[in-house]
């Protein structure tokens, strides 16, 4: 709308005809009046464009963070079921020794009987 503004009133200073100020003036008007509100358009479409990057820029954010957590997470988890796999570990060693151990004094016990 704006380029057909101007060449309307390239046209009329062209002509130069008489009475055609007026229609000049208010083309010219209507020229500064489109070209604002194209201004305002791009300006709002340049914040709309940068709080977009912001927001995507915190959400990659987000997301580089929550993966973070996610593999501490995972890791912490590992690294208790490798604890909680040698505590029962040593338990079972534990309780065969001490198995191993009460089966070794009945068997005394058992043999002290027998000598009598």
């Amino acid at each position: 709308r704006v380029q057909e503004k101007e060449a309307a009133a390239a046209a009329l200073e062209q002509a130069g005809a008489e009475g055609s100020e007026t229609e000049l003036s208010e083309l010219r008007q209507e020229l500064d009046v489109e070209r604002q509100a194209g201004d305002h358009a791009v300006r709002a479409m340049q914040e709309l464009r940068q709080s977009f990057d912001a927001a995507s820029a915190q959400y990659k954010d987000d997301l580089a963070k929550a993966e973070a957590k996610r593999q501490e997470d995972l890791a912490a988890a590992d690294a208790t079921r490798q604890e909680d796999l040698a505590a029962a570990e040593v338990t079972r060693q534990a309780d065969r020794a001490t198995a191993g151990a009460q089966r070794t004094e009945e068997v005394a016990a058992a043999e002290a009987k027998l000598e009598e």
